[in-house]
């Protein structure tokens, strides 16, 4: 009897062992974080986007459908009534269409953009610029669509 208890243990611990390792997430992930900005950094806007690094500056990984969304911002964390500047990487096709809205603004429009661009930002897709100034602190949702593709970016907005 203490033989099938020992082997049937054995059993079920080899399976629970094998897939502990799976809830870590992607082994070549290269987003490392940044300390200043967390996922769930301010109510209303959980989950925020997840925030990184990319040669030393703030990167963020947006969500999409049909379609994969990258943004290097200036500086984080993110401040009201500041200029916010975003070099995003969007794939899909067609041209960009942004819309932003937040605590009180139903469609925020930017300072200036999306200009196409041309930097060295290596994140698939094509790359635009935008600058914007949020008004007021809270969750901002950037909504971005091509043809047949839509992504989002939710950023923390600090007083």
């Amino acid at each position: 009897m203490r033989r099938t208890v020992v082997a049937a243990g054995a059993i079920l611990l080899c399976p629970v062992t094998a897939l502990s390792g799976c809830a870590r997430g992607s082994v070549g992930s290269t987003i490392k974080p940044v300390g200043v900005v967390t996922v769930d950094s301010h109510r209303g806007c959980k989950p925020g986007s997840r925030i990184g690094a990319w040669h030393g500056l703030p990167e963020i990984e947006g969500t999409g459908r049909n379609a994969t969304l990258w943004a290097l911002a200036d500086r984080v964390p993110f401040r009201a009534d500041r200029d916010v500047r975003l070099t995003l990487r969007m794939t899909g096709g067609g041209d960009l269409r942004v819309r932003t809205r937040g605590p009180g603004t139903p469609d925020l429009a930017p300072l200036s953009g999306p200009s196409p661009g041309g930097a060295s930002y290596d994140r698939p897709g094509d790359e635009w610029t935008l600058v914007y100034r949020f008004p007021s602190a809270g969750c901002w949702h950037l909504k971005l669509h091509r043809d047949a593709s839509v992504a989002g970016l939710w950023l923390t907005v600090r007083p």
